[in-house]
């Protein structure tokens, strides 16, 4: 039976983390120095090659510190590709995990090649703090460009808090090896659940305090029956989101080296994909409903991670992709279909 509940050094981690972004003043680049002084960007660097070689399970426990602070800044995409360049390019893994570079990757679209060039369009977060862009290409390679070097149309978007651009490659290949750039893609996608996990927590304790304290006729508005249920169904939605991707982080550590939990650790990362946007946004509606006229208000934080959560569920594609692509696995595995789950394998 696995065990699911954080050790105490993974709630160390979360408290030094949270810790140093509630007493830093820190903008853009400027985190990822704080960053590196944490441990944080060096997580998944193996342990011979100056890294603290942690897992997945950790990574997502920095993630949702991430999410939970609101930070500008591209934690998951440093944090990992840090972890999984660090074998073939030590040099450059050595500069990310100590914050003297920042990488991102595509939060939609890929590389493909084309003779000897590398084509495509992507589209990233945070591309003026980008000193490398790292996408996956084929099974086992990740491409390398400077985006200063690049075709780059910024983008607007409902979360003006991040910048974000469209970037078009047509250049000679400048390809990295890697682990399986599969595992790459599915830990990068849980990443981004983990921090819409932070930013629906951050919302629901801020929607919780507020109707506690919140007096009407005498007595908080939390002792309404009708806002008991509508927390109640937050927390219930938070952590069936928390046990979606702490199990499929736990089962992404056990992926590397077990084919079956390669399976295993795509259909977890499936469910996530297919519960996070929808509870994260949902909880921070909520929580803004709570609040009433305050809630929307641009001085009002909520509004700012409500479109944190959407700029980043756009970012993982649609839920019924995700959904359909889970029934696919389910059906591959057990080898059970009736009419509805063909058709959902020929879409």
């Amino acid at each position: 039976m696995m065990n699911l509940q954080h050790s105490s050094e993974q709630d160390m981690l979360r408290d030094s983390l949270a810790a140093a972004f509630a007493r830093s003043d820190a903008k853009g680049a400027d985190w990822g120095p704080v960053l590196a002084a944490q441990g944080a960007l060096a997580l998944l660097t193996p342990e011979d090659l100056g890294g603290l070689g942690l897992g997945m399970v950790d990574a997502t426990v920095a993630a949702v510190e991430a999410g939970r602070a609101c930070l500008d800044y591209p934690l998951a995409d440093t944090m990992l590709m840090a972890g999984a360049l660090a074998v073939a390019s030590p040099d450059m893994a050595d500069e990310l995990a100590e914050g003297r570079l920042t990488i991102v990757a595509p939060s939609s679209g890929r590389f493909g090649l084309t003779a000897d060039r590398l084509v495509g369009t992507v589209k990233v977060s945070h591309p003026e703090l980008a000193d490398w862009l790292a996408a996956p290409v084929g099974d086992d390679r990740v491409a390398l460009v400077r985006p200063a070097d690049l075709e780059i149309k910024r983008n607007v978007t409902v979360d003006p808090a991040i910048s974000t651009a469209t970037i078009r490659v047509d250049m000679n290949m400048n390809l990295v090896p890697t682990h399986s750039v599969e595992l790459v893609e599915e830990k990068l996608a849980l990443l981004r659940c983990a921090d819409l996990l932070g930013a629906a927590e951050f919302c629901f304790e801020t929607g919780i305090q507020y109707i506690k304290d919140r007096r009407q006729f005498g007595q908080p508005i939390g002792a309404n029956q009708a806002l008991k249920h509508m927390a109640a169904d937050c927390f219930v939605e938070l952590e069936n989101c928390r046990v979606a991707i702490d199990y499929a982080a736990a089962i992404l550590d056990q992926a590397a080296n077990s084919p079956a939990a390669r399976v295993l650790a795509q259909e977890a990362v499936s469910v996530a994909l297919c519960c996070a946007p929808l509870a994260a946004r949902r909880i921070a509606e909520e929580a803004i409903q709570f609040h009433g006229g305050i809630g929307v208000t641009w001085e009002y934080p909520l509004n700012r991670y409500l479109r944190r959560i959407l700029r980043v569920s756009q970012s993982m594609g649609r839920i019924g992709d995700h959904q359909r692509r889970l029934l696919c696995q389910v059906v591959q595995s057990t080898g059970w279909q009736d009419d509805k789950t063909k058709q959902a394998r020929s879409a």
